[in-house]
């Protein structure tokens, strides 16, 4: 699905558009440079976003000393079968309708990638993380909003198009959604009802009942989500992660005692289960390795 002209570099970039943060890193013949951009998502949510993107995305290229190089860009939504157009973004609507990777080549001049996020945090866990060398890999992440990738021989399984946007499956009746209930954005809402701050949320349910049982909820609807997904595809090997299960506090103990009780009645085998490991270096790695498929280049040390 990714055509990929071979030019020489060996050098990328990623540009990890989230639901708050842009986060941009880079990968020097094969190796994780240190320098990193963090930026407000604001600064693209402009009537421009990709003159805006590419802005940024030139000016830490210029930091990190790389003229040829890759660049790998994340989408939080939907897109097409081209791998260009964004069909769809709760998080980012600037975006919708927009060719990315033929604005961004024009901008830049420098070869594009579009890719959606969970497939490449889940190609990272695989290429250099707890999922390295596995068949049959589920990760699903909670972060801004929520992800999900299945790997089968390496290779992300696609469905029809933008298979595994789990965070837009229906929940809670009304026209809601997953996302609406068990991402950060729903623990953010969560937090702002009961004034305390979202980054320390885990540890205010010790001293309020109220809030929880709110968040035993919270916890008890990302299980029944994981149990969905994996009664669908059949992993032998669950990978967690995401910004929300990384947060200070927050229940994992509880979430798999949860989560193994509504799939291990109903299944023959259940999946191991490992925390992803690569933090920020996910989706870089991730990059790499989709590269890497190409002949592009080889991941270093």
């Amino acid at each position: 699905m990714h055509a990929i002209k071979n030019e020489g570099r060996c050098d990328i970039v990623i540009a990890d558009i989230g639901g708050t943060w842009l986060k941009l890193r880079a990968m020097r013949n094969g190796v994780a440079l240190v320098e990193e951009a963090v930026h407000p998502i604001s600064k693209i949510k402009t009537t421009r976003p990709t003159a805006s993107l590419s802005d940024l995305i030139a000016d830490f290229a210029k930091t990190c000393s790389l003229r040829d190089y890759f660049l790998v860009t994340t989408v939080p939504g939907f897109i097409g079968l081209d791998f260009d157009e964004v069909l769809h973004s709760s998080n980012m609507p600037e975006l919708r309708g927009i060719h990315l990777r033929t604005e961004l080549q024009s901008l830049l001049g420098q070869p594009v990638i579009v890719e959606r996020d969970a497939v490449l945090t889940l190609l990272g866990e695989y290429e250099s993380g707890v999922a390295r060398g596995q068949d049959d890999v589920l990760g699903i992440f909670f972060g801004t909003g929520i992800g999900a990738a299945f790997l089968s021989g390496g290779k992300p399984f696609r469905g029809g198009g933008w298979a595994l946007e789990i965070g837009h499956t229906p929940c809670g009746g009304a026209g809601h959604i997953l996302e609406d209930f068990g991402s950060g954005r729903a623990l953010a809402t969560l937090a702002k009802h009961r004034s305390v701050e979202v980054g320390g949320i885990f540890k205010s349910a010790d001293t309020c009942p109220d809030l929880a049982a709110a968040l035993d909820d919270f916890v008890s609807v990302q299980a029944n989500a994981i149990a969905t997904a994996v009664a669908l595809y059949s992993p032998k090997l669950l990978v967690l992660g995401g910004g929300v299960l990384e947060m200070d506090g927050y229940p994992r103990e509880e979430l798999i005692r949860k989560l193994l009780n509504r799939v291990s009645p109903r299944n023959i085998r259940d999946p191991e289960i490992r925390w992803s490991s690569l933090g920020w270096r996910s989706a870089l790695f991730g990059a790499a390795h989709l590269l890497g498929q190409h002949g592009a280049f080889q991941i270093g040390g």
